[in-house]
């Protein structure tokens, strides 16, 4: 059906672009979770041991970023082709998913056993939708799909180096407080952006250009509201 070949090739390529904003955004929540909190929420009586714990679970809340976004995608993409009961017991089995895996975390690690939970949930789901998806439509993107991911990750790694060695690095300049947490959170970001955009122009991921042009625009938009 050629209606399905092009239905398959544009949701291939809004996942590589969920991929290729989210896996960068998890992993830098990941390496920079600490000093973000502390910039945003470390005053008054939120503590720094405050700040290491929230960071824990948003850490462990990152992780399922991608998934969770993914899910955004492919669930429409299921009502489209008037199938609503696929989403549905995947929603109901995510449930028990959820209830595993909080009865198993919950325990133990306590808050971020939850954040961890809900982004296993969030994974579970995702892979449950690609399944039953690629059962529908065939393959989603094939190789070229892997292949961003692969580069996506690859980019993301080289990012998360140059922002973690760049946090830790300003940790020891003599500033305390809010002045070296927006220092180190401002300058980390913007080595991040810059090293994570030069690795996928160097790894030749092809959908750069659509995001950029995409949050180009979108930043356009609010600019010309105001």
């Amino acid at each position: 059906n050629p209606d399905y070949v092009e239905f398959r090739q544009t949701l291939a390529h809004s996942l590589a672009l969920v991929f290729l904003l989210c896996i960068p955004s998890a992993v830098g929540l990941v390496v920079l979770g600490r000093p973000i909190v502390a910039l945003v929420f470390e005053h008054g009586k939120f503590t720094s041991f405050d700040t290491v714990q929230t960071a824990n679970a948003l850490a462990a809340y990152s992780l399922g970023l991608a998934g969770y976004a993914a899910v955004k995608v492919l669930s429409p993409a299921f009502y489209a082709l008037n199938d609503a009961r696929t989403p549905m017991l995947i929603s109901v089995g995510s449930i028990v998913v959820n209830f595993v895996m909080n009865s198993l975390l919950v325990g133990p690690f306590g808050h971020v056993g939850l954040a961890f939970s809900t982004s296993t949930v969030a994974l579970v789901n995702f892979l449950l939708l690609a399944v039953f998806m690629r059962r529908r439509l065939g393959r989603l993107g094939g190789r070229r799909l892997a292949a961003t991911v692969f580069r996506v990750i690859a980019a993301s790694c080289a990012m998360a180096a140059v922002a973690w060695f760049a946090s830790e690095l300003l940790s020891w300049l003599p500033l305390r407080g809010l002045g070296l947490h927006l220092l180190q959170v401002s300058a980390a970001l913007a080595l991040a952006a810059v090293i994570f955009y030069a690795s996928c122009r160097l790894l030749g991921v092809e959908e750069l250009d659509d995001a950029v042009n995409a949050l180009g625009s979108r930043f356009v938009r609010i600019v010309r509201r105001r």
